[in-house]
């Protein structure tokens, strides 16, 4: 028993020797692979966090650089396609002033054409003229014979009756051919200057895109109406400088009696007369579009003869020296689609002879 409890006591010495040894050296190094345990396990969720991080960020820069890519592709696209309008438009632009080329050269011929017709107009007007005076001397002749049977006031009116006609209708005739003559070479001349700014515009801006038709009409803007009172003295300057010029009558709608306002308008045209005794004048009446064009055209020439008759009753002017011609709606200078631009066309228009 002594020798048992004796062996118990030894192995508990022994026990306690051991825990003593190993406490100092085993558990403190325990902690420390713990706590590097610990260290390395946020560091891997640290690590874990960053992955992920990183992957989203990729997935961002992916989706990213797709729709930079698509973006690029309708940049390119849209490029190209706007190249390709340019292009077309460049080349209907070219075509166009070609044809504007073309036309200004039809132009020019027709105006050359015309030009001619009307020297030939003023050969053909000598040639009546002479025929007239020899109608005139033969009207004598024939009054001189009759005038043995006739008392002398009969042959007289009978001559100054026949001399008459026979002026009326030289005087007809050139009238219609020169309105005819002038009408045409100012519609051409107005067609060519039309192609002829539609080709300018088109060389100067070859790369902007249309935005009216070719040739668009020169009458677009209305200006107001011209003054109805113009001086004497602005008169006799246009109709030396451009041989005519327009002028604004007041009448009446459907009306071509003279009107105390008119009188105004008409007393400049007879002092421009005065000043030149030589100068001679055509008035040819114009309408608008509104209305019958056979009652415009009558209206028109009783317009014009209206003044025609002022002139000769209220100032003195020979009538050898006026003419009168109306020509309805044929020659507009401003649009009909408006007001302002048919008040316009409603004029009187002196044309130098």
């Amino acid at each position: 028993m002594g020798r048992g409890l004796a062996l118990a006591f030894m192995v508990l010495a022994l026990a306690g020797a051991g825990l003593a040894f190993v406490k100092p050296w085993g558990w403190p190094r325990g902690d420390l692979i713990r706590l590097q345990h610990d260290r390395d396990a946020a560091e891997r969720a640290a690590l874990d966090k960053s992955l992920l991080q990183v992957k989203a960020d990729l997935v961002r820069m992916t989706s990213a650089k797709t729709e930079a890519e698509r973006l690029a592709g309708m940049d390119r696209d849209q490029a190209a396609r706007k190249l390709a309008d340019l292009d077309g438009h460049l080349k209907a632009v070219m075509a166009r002033a070609v044809d504007a080329d073309r036309a200004i050269g039809a132009a020019q011929q027709e105006i050359a054409r015309l030009t001619a017709a009307r020297d030939e107009l003023a050969a053909r007007l000598a040639s009546t003229q002479a025929e007239a005076e020899k109608a005139i001397a033969q009207a004598r002749d024939d009054a001189a014979r009759a005038r043995a049977g006739q008392p002398d006031s009969i042959a007289e009116a009978e001559l100054e009756k026949r001399l008459a006609a026979v002026r009326t209708e030289a005087a007809e005739r050139f009238m219609a051919a020169r309105n005819e003559a002038d009408r045409q070479i100012t519609a051409a001349q107005a067609e060519a200057a039309k192609c002829r700014a539609e080709l300018e515009k088109a060389a100067a801006k070859p790369a902007e895109p249309p935005t009216a038709a070719a040739c668009p009409p020169a009458t677009a803007v209305d200006a107001g109406p011209p003054n109805p009172v113009v001086p004497a003295a602005e008169i006799a300057q246009h109709l030396g400088t451009e041989g005519h010029i327009s002028l604004y009558v007041p009448f009446d709608t459907g009306s071509a009696v003279v009107k105390p306002q008119a009188v105004p308008s008409i007393e400049p045209i007879a002092a421009a007369l005065r000043q030149d005794p030589k100068l001679k004048l055509l008035l040819v009446g114009h309408t608008d579009t509104q209305g019958d064009f056979g009652f415009n055209r009558s209206l028109s020439e009783n317009r014009a003869k209206a003044i025609v008759d002022q002139l000769i009753a209220k100032h003195g002017i020979d009538r050898a020296r006026l003419s009168y011609a109306g020509v309805a709606d044929l020659a507009p200078i401003a649009s009909n689609e408006t007001e302002a631009g048919r008040l316009r066309n409603r004029r009187v228009e002196l044309v130098k002879r």
